[in-house]
């Protein structure tokens, strides 16, 4: 992918990642890693791309779920690997096994990923925030890389989130998760949160597609994109005063991405209760209500407004 938007004084581009065999662009040091996407999103599957870029010696994973196919991927990575593999579904489990392989590997790198391992809450006396807080502030000091895979971005706990050094943002179905997500996102990287609403509205919402951000560096992969990472880069304007590019040139580009992402936003949309009143109805009324939703949907979401009407006609067979 290589596109050029212009957005609130900045100028944002995307270009290819150029490090051979898609590397994972980690920054060097201890790792403490979010991902935070809806189910399905493929939170887990990228957790199995990132493991293998990762040099260790020990994989635990701490998770409420006990049958999860990705884990049986994962201990098999490990079993072909050498590498040690061990599994907690409580706190007082995970405790014992980071306390185990830190002192069985004290001198060489282990990874503890917690997959949703949490009651639901932020209160950081409950047994699970107490672990995850633990890897956070302590386990650095012993060799532990950290990842932590979430649907609820809102209930992960201040200090997990605070230290943070890399972030990997999919698709989320909570409007509050996806405003804490950007302004975490903003103090990582030191990019102006409206830049990342601009990419999520403009990218991720093709399923699958996500942000991979670093302190220093911001990754974007979409869905279709032959599995290549791009790397955003964010420029000053000297253009002052230019709003982004409303026509959207590179889904231009492939016009196949393009048109799968503007169903995505009609079938996310409120269209289905304007169709109705217009068969129901005043039809010149409910018309002109449903033209002011358009173009809602056009601003909100970076779409070229001919291109919506168009597949809007298509879907709902009617003529605007």
């Amino acid at each position: 992918m290589s596109d050029n938007n212009i957005f609130g004084g900045n100028i944002i581009r995307i270009k290819y990642h150029d490090k051979e065999k898609n590397e994972f662009p980690f920054e060097d040091g201890h790792i403490i890693c979010i991902i935070v996407g809806s189910s399905g999103s493929g939170k887990s599957t990228l957790v199995c791309q990132l493991l293998p870029k990762i040099k260790c010696r020990a994989i635990l994973i701490c998770s409420l779920i006990i049958d999860n196919p990705v884990y049986d991927s994962i201990q098999e990575y490990c079993k072909i690997n050498k590498i040690r593999y061990d599994f907690a579904s409580n706190p007082s489990e995970a405790t014992d096994a980071i306390e185990n392989l830190s002192e069985e590997f004290p001198d060489e790198y282990k990874i503890v990923i917690y997959d949703d391992f949490s009651q639901a809450t932020k209160n950081q006396n409950n047994a699970y925030a107490k672990v995850i807080n633990m890897s956070s502030m302590m386990l650095r000091n012993l060799k532990w890389h950290t990842f932590l895979i979430t649907q609820d971005y809102i209930n992960v706990n201040t200090l997990t989130r605070n230290n943070c050094n890399h972030l990997v943002m999919f698709k989320l179905n909570n409007k509050f998760g996806v405003h804490s997500v950007v302004k975490d996102l903003e103090n990582l990287t030191s990019v102006d949160s409206e830049v990342f609403k601009f990419l999520y509205r403009k990218y991720l919402r093709i399923p699958h597609s996500f942000l991979f951000c670093t302190e220093k560096h911001i990754y974007l992969h979409t869905s279709g994109d032959n599995k290549r990472l791009s790397k955003v880069i964010v420029e000053n304007d000297s253009s002052d005063g230019d709003s982004y590019d409303s026509d959207v040139n590179d889904y231009n580009d492939n016009a196949k991405m393009y048109k799968k992402y503007i169903k995505n936003i009609i079938e996310e949309s409120d269209l289905d209760r304007y169709i109705d009143k217009i068969k129901k109805n005043d039809k010149k009324t409910s018309y002109a209500e449903m033209i002011r939703y358009i173009k809602y949907l056009s601003n909100d979401n970076n779409i070229n407004i001919n291109d919506l009407i168009k597949v809007i006609g298509s879907k709902y067979g009617i003529q605007i």
